[in-house]
């Protein structure tokens, strides 16, 4: 029983001696190319997410941005589903809004979808 005791310890031990990461000096350059890489990553990140969204701009437009303008918005239903809960009839049921998007620049179609 002592020995496997002693087997049971020496397996802990080495399990234990295992999860302790390996310390590795990075010099001052590597830690710029490893910098670099992160930046670029994040830049294909930021590009792939423009892209994305002007190829779905008007969905985005739709659905996101001019929501509340429409009378199937999900918090209008809420409210008018807790209006005839309550017994309050149609008294917080909103109309549909209407909504106009307005440029007074000529860049402002394009800056409103940036």
């Amino acid at each position: 029983m002592a020995a496997t005791e002693e087997t049971r310890k020496q397996f802990f031990k080495k399990l234990a001696n295992s999860k302790q990461p390996e310390t590795e000096e990075m010099s001052f350059i590597d830690h710029l190319e490893a910098l670099r890489w992160h930046l670029v990553r994040a830049v294909i990140a930021w590009v792939v997410a423009f892209v994305g969204v002007f190829i779905f701009i008007d969905w985005i437009f739709d659905n996101i941005i001019l929501a509340p303008s429409q009378a199937s918005f999900v918090t209008y239903e809420w409210f008018c589903q807790l209006g005839r809960s309550l017994r309050l009839g149609d008294a917080l049921c909103m109309p549909p809004v209407d909504m106009e998007l307005m440029g007074t620049t000529v860049s402002a179609p394009f800056m409103s979808a940036i």
